[in-house]
């Protein structure tokens, strides 16, 4: 009996750990509602713009409801956003070896030239003042 109580947290912190990263604490709404903008869709495409010339990378995961959130905000300006899938395969649960070596723990992770992060869903002005965008 005494094995089996030494062996409970062992194996709880491999399973974490053989999950990889999971979502960051900001989450989207319970609701999940698509996020509504103030900013004009052409302002938020320039952002998207400026960030991916800045140096700067989204990690995430395809399975991840915060990332999908975070990519509902930008909406159609997404696809200028420079975006890492840390996803080995559909539903392995295991992170690939560029997150990994990365060292991301949470997703959405969001990496600047500077190497500093954020971690969760960011607010447009927030992802803009770090990169001296003026929105």
């Amino acid at each position: 009996m005494m094995n089996q109580i030494k062996f409970w947290p062992i194996a709880m912190l491999m399973l974490v750990t053989l999950m990889g990263a999971g979502c960051a604490a900001a989450k989207p709404p319970a609701n999940n509602a698509a996020p509504v903008s103030d900013f004009p869709s052409a302002k938020i495409e320039s952002l998207a713009k400026a960030l991916t010339a800045a140096g700067v990378k989204m990690y995430g995961s395809e399975f991840c409801s915060a990332c999908k959130y975070q990519k509902q905000m930008f909406a159609d300006a997404w696809k200028f956003v420079t975006y890492v899938n840390c996803d080995v395969s559909v539903n392995s649960g295991v992170q690939n070896a560029a997150c990994r070596a990365e060292n991301i723990k949470l997703y959405p992770t969001w990496e600047f030239k500077d190497s500093s992060r954020l971690e969760g869903v960011q607010k447009f002005e927030v992802l803009a003042e770090k990169i001296g965008f003026d929105l």
